[in-house]
């Protein structure tokens, strides 16, 4: 073996830096895609709130209405018939002896009494509270007459008859004592 075969020609080797090895970036979400998602959770949440009200409001409505509700509305009819001095309407919404008394009365005598007593005829403006007891009701409501407009409060005493609630003694109305 000769010597001069065992001379490899090489370049000479540039140093090389090595570093640490490199991790890999964080990606980073941009910030759009979080704003989306925000959004969607909030109408989620938007979505969910208006279906429990709306199963809130359902539910309410398939009860059907309450005692309080059909006493609410039998005082409105006796007044609606006071205020129209409808003699048969205060027949159909009275029982007792509210109803004996517009019974005992025909349309000619009815009408005498009502006209003359048309601005002392307390007129119920609204039902305060009502409060059922069995087939019995009372309702506390608030009134005015024609010759004063000042509100004074009242018990109207109601009765049930059936499916139907009746005024019995309202304190108020056309002839009732």
């Amino acid at each position: 073996m000769s010597e001069s075969n065992d001379k490899v020609t090489s370049r000479p080797a540039m140093p090389q830096r090595i570093g640490p090895e490199a991790s890999p970036q964080k990606q980073r979400k941009p910030r759009g895609k979080t704003f989306r998602r925000l959004v969607k959770i909030v109408l989620l949440v938007l979505i969910l709130a208006a279906l429990a009200v709306g199963g809130l409001f359902a539910y309410d409505k398939s009860r059907g209405p309450t005692d309080d509700d059909k006493v609410d509305s039998a005082i409105k009819d006796y007044m609606t018939a006071v205020k129209r001095g409808d003699l048969a309407g205060l027949r159909a919404t009275t029982c007792g002896q509210a109803y004996e008394y517009y019974v005992s009365l025909n349309e000619t005598q009815f009408a005498a009494i009502y006209d003359a007593s048309r601005d002392s005829v307390p007129i119920i403006d609204s039902v305060k509270r009502v409060e059922v007891t069995g087939n019995h009701a009372l309702a506390e409501v608030s009134a005015h007459t024609n010759a004063h407009a000042q509100q004074t409060v009242r018990t109207v005493a109601l009765q049930r008859a059936g499916d139907k609630w009746k005024v019995c003694d309202a304190g108020v109305g056309a002839g009732v004592k």
